[in-house]
């Protein structure tokens, strides 16, 4: 009997999360968008959420957070501890440096306050090391780019990210680092010839409106993803890492034409994808619940807690 009464509550609560995934598209608001050469970003507004955590980034900076290799250290695997007295927001791709090989988070979690040690998947995005630099990991104030976060997501495969890092390492250096280390990238003389031109353009974005808490992000006629905050508070702390690693895949597709452009009509149907996706429990070590989201033609994440979506992802299947 027990049992089944927290059968019935958990399926009573994966199914109104469902209902909040899918209620998404209609309580986002598509803005005008903001572009440079051929990088386009739509802002969106979202009448959802409204719950406040603090950045990994900001908790780490703080010393609340302390990251650390397992044991003598697995790839995929590393140990967390939140030593504060708030909620840590981690995100799927943000990366910590250090310790025997740059790690990236492999999902978007929830720390709890003043937490034990938790294990917590990761993928390593620096190949070519293995041997300790620091004791544990420190922030490197970088998000992989979509590219390899959606490649990590569908694949769930520790050698196709490499693969992917590798890629992107191609595409805007055109070779690979000693190391492959996704980071070595966005120190490349390759991506700093070009950066600032769309970073002037885009750096203030989430400035512009309180209400912004997301962005629709495009490549020419491709759609990239869609990146969604509880608030814009998270958003604008995010934010920096998060407009260089969209800027890292618009450096890898510098041939396509800048009057190619998804138009708000494709954006808006984009969006609408959330309004038929199926949702799948997805394990996560902090609180919170974690899901898989998919429909025809898109596939992502959502993580939500106590009814508010934390964030969501959303990319082109």
């Amino acid at each position: 009997m027990k049992f089944l009464a927290t059968f019935l509550l958990l399926f009573l609560s994966t199914s109104g999360d469902k209902n909040i995934v899918q209620g998404i598209a209609g309580k986002v608001n598509i803005l005008s968008s903001v572009q440079a050469r051929n990088l386009r970003i739509y802002p969106l507004t979202y009448s959802g959420g409204g719950a406040s955590f603090t950045s990994f980034a900001s908790a780490l900076d703080k010393g609340w957070v302390v990251v650390k290799e397992k044991n003598e250290g697995e790839v995929n695997t590393v140990l967390v501890k939140n030593k504060g007295n708030t909620t840590v927001f981690v995100m799927a791709g943000e990366v910590v440096k250090g310790a025997k090989q740059d790690r990236m988070i492999e999902n978007d979690m929830l720390i709890p306050p003043n937490s034990e040690w938790i294990e917590v998947a990761v993928y390593c995005t620096e190949h070519g090391r293995w041997h300790g630099t620091s004791k544990e990991f420190a922030k490197a104030d970088i998000n992989v780019s979509p590219s390899v976060r959606a490649n990590a997501r569908k694949a769930k495969d520790q050698s196709k990210v490499w693969e992917e890092v590798a890629q992107n390492q191609e595409d805007v250096m055109g070779g690979q680092s000693s190391t492959g280390a996704f980071r070595d990238i966005y120190e490349s003389k390759d991506y700093q010839s070009d950066r600032d031109e769309y970073y002037k353009k885009f750096k203030n974005l989430p400035d512009q409106n309180s209400a912004i808490k997301g962005v629709l992000v495009c490549v020419g006629d491709d759609i990239l993803c869609i990146d969604l905050f509880t608030s814009n508070d998270l958003l604008e702390d995010l934010w920096p890492k998060l407009v260089e690693s969209y800027i890292v895949e618009a450096m890898r597709y510098s041939t396509k034409e800048e009057a190619s452009v998804v138009t708000l009509t494709e954006a808006k149907r984009f969006l609408d994808a959330y309004i038929e996706v199926d949702i799948e429990d997805e394990y996560t070590p902090g609180t919170g619940d974690l899901y898989e989201i998919e429909s025809r033609d898109a596939a992502g994440s959502a993580l939500l807690s106590k009814g508010v979506v934390v964030h969501t992802d959303l990319f082109p299947d």
